[in-house]
C-alpha cells in the first residue's frame, strides 16, 4: 500500500477524532497536493447530517418500522391466502377436466384424451443426452412396479476410472 493510500484510510478516522496524525503523515498531507487535497474535502464534510442525526427519534422509527412490518406481514398473508385459492380452483378445474372427480362415471378416455396426453410435454434435463433405446428401457422400467426389476450394480467410487469420477463431481456441480 502507498503513502498516499494509507492515508486516504485514515482519513475518515483523524476526521472523526478518534485518530491522530503522525509528524510523517502531515507532512506528507502538506507536501503531497492530491492527499493534501482530499484531507481539505475530508474535514469539511465531516460535519454534513450532524443536525440531521440530532434531529432524529429512534422511538418514532422503530415505531414506524414495526408498523411497516405489520402492513407488510399482512400483505403476504392476504398474497399466499389468494394464491392458495387460485391453487384449488386449478386443482379442481383438472379433476373436472379430466373426469376423476364424477362419481360413478368412467374417467374420459378416447381420442381426444390421447391428443391431450400426447401434447403434454415435461421437461426432463437429466434424460436429454439418452438415445431411443435408452429412453425405451427407462419408459419400459416406468410401466413395471416398483420392485419388478432388480436394480444394476453401483459401482463404489474405487472402482471408477478417471473420466467417469470426473463425470460425477461434473453432475454434482450442476
Amino acid at each position: 500500500m502507498t503513502r498516499c493510500e494509507e492515508l486516504s484510510d485514515l482519513m475518515p478516522e483523524v476526521a472523526a477524532g478518534t485518530l491522530n496524525w503522525s509528524e510523517e503523515q502531515r507532512l506528507h498531507l502538506a507536501a503531497c497536493a492530491d492527499c493534501g487535497q482530499e484531507w481539505r474535502l475530508v474535514s469539511a464534510t465531516r460535519h454534513f447530517g450532524d443536525d440531521l442525526v440530532a434531529s432524529l427519534d429512534p422511538s418514532s422509527i422503530s415505531a414506524a418500522v414495526l408498523v411497516r412490518l405489520a402492513q407488510d406481514r399482512r400483505s403476504a398473508r392476504s398474497r399466499r391466502n389468494w394464491l392458495g385459492g387460485l391453487a384449488i380452483a386449478a386443482s379442481i378445474s383438472v379433476l373436472i377436466w379430466t373426469g376423476a372427480g364424477s362419481r360413478g362415471h368412467a374417467p374420459l378416455t378416447g381420442p381426444a384424451t390421447t391428443q391431450v396426453a400426447s401434447q403434454l410435454t415435461l421437461p426432463m434435463a437429466e434424460l436429454d443426452s439418452l438415445d431411443t433405446t435408452q429412453l425405451q428401457s427407462v419408459l419400459e422400467g416406468l410401466d413395471q412396479p416398483l420392485g419388478a426389476v432388480a436394480s444394476p450394480t453401483v459401482p463404489s467410487l474405487g472402482d471408477l476410472n478417471d473420466l467417469e469420477l470426473e463425470r460425477v463431481l461434473r453432475s454434482l456441480e450442476a
